[in-house]
Order: C-alpha cells, then structure tokens, then sequence
C-alpha cells in the first residue's frame, strides 16, 4: 500500500513510500519534528555561528554569512576578505584619474582631456579646430583651453580674443618729424614737400 498517495500520507513536505511503511522527509534547512510528520526550520547560526567569519544570518530553509563595512564575502560564502581599492594599485589602469565605487573602477580625464573608447587613455581636446577657438588671428590649444595671440603689430584686446592693429602713430606721432603712417604697427616717417627724410627714418630736414 502506497500510504503517500492519500493526504501525502500526513506528512508537512515529503511523504516517502517504502514496502510496508512510509516515512515523512523535510527539506534540506528544515528538521523532522518529534511527531514524525512536521517539520520546523533549522537555525544553523546556532551551531558555531554556521562556519560564518563574521555575521550569521538564518532564514526560513537556510542561512548566510555577512561581513564588515569594508569587507566583502569569500567565494566560498564564509570568511571574509579585505575589499582592495582597485584605484590604488597601477592607478586601476587610467591614465588620468580612477574612481571606485562598489567594486568596480571608472576612469575620468583631467580638465581640457577626453576619455578615449577604450575608457582608460586620455586625449587632447583641440580647442582650436573648431571656429579657430574664437580667435580672429592666432590659436593655440594649451590643456585643452584655445589662447590666442596676435600677428605683429597687433594687440589682444581685453575679452582674449579679438586683435586690433596697433596705432604707431598715437604717440608723438611716432617719432615722425613730419608725417606718421601706422603700417602693421610700426610707425612709417614720411615728410612734406620740399623735405627729406634722413636716415634715422624720422627726421625731416
């Protein structure tokens, strides 16, 4: 007589069958009750805190360890092991700067920088090659910021952008006797008629 087909033979989990009897059988975390047929949860936290390092957690049909702030579980679910900061070790492989966050490390890049597809080099960014960085003359491209500088005979106004030519001519007429031309910045002498313009280039007589 199989006794498990009727109510699973009265047992709470598993009913097993054997030739002339039956038994009744719980699942793995669980123990046989003292009436033969239920059965109750096993706190294996109980025993030698469960093989467990530091914490022990049961739960209904089982159990797990935990570990301290800092530490992280051991691939054999017992002890723990010290968390290694990834960053400190060959700079995480970035080559600028390496962030780590719950195990696993980013790489970012300085200011005037862009993070290549490989995620761990760096690369200048050329801020002149678009617009000429907003430089009406000269650009350059200095950790990855666009500075501009003028031709000569030209200045830098105030906003480090725009050139202006130099006015030679503003100041005691250059130099000049006579008459100033302001040509690239530099102050050109030249005299009235009936004058000549000596070899100082300024003098009229």
């Amino acid at each position: 007589v199989n006794e498990c087909i009727v109510n699973n033979g009265g047992c709470q989990q598993h009913c097993c069958n054997t030739l002339g009897s039956y038994y009744c059988r719980c699942n793995h975390g669980y123990k046989l009750n003292a009436d033969g047929r239920t059965c109750s949860d096993i706190d294996e936290c109980q025993n030698y805190n469960g093989g467990c390092q530091n914490k022990c957690i049961n739960y209904e049909g089982g159990y797990s360890c935990e570990c301290e702030p800092g530490q992280r579980l051991h691939t054999d679910g017992l002890t723990c092991i010290d968390m290694v900061n990834r960053c400190s070790i060959n700079n995480g492989g970035c080559q600028h700067i390496c962030d780590e966050s719950h195990g696993r490390t980013r790489c970012r890049c300085r200011p005037g920088y862009v993070l290549n597809l490989n995620g761990r080099t760096c690369e200048a960014i050329d801020a002149c090659s678009r617009d000429n960085g907003g430089c009406s003359q000269r650009c350059d491209t200095v950790m990855g910021r666009a500075v501009c500088s003028c031709l000569p005979g030209f200045s830098l106004e105030r906003n480090g952008k725009t050139c202006v030519e130099i006015d030679a001519c503003a100041r005691d007429k250059g130099g000049c006797s006579h008459v100033c031309q302001s040509v690239n910045g530099r102050a050109v002498c030249s005299c009235l008629s009936g004058y000549q313009l000596q070899r100082d280039g300024k003098t009229c007589e």
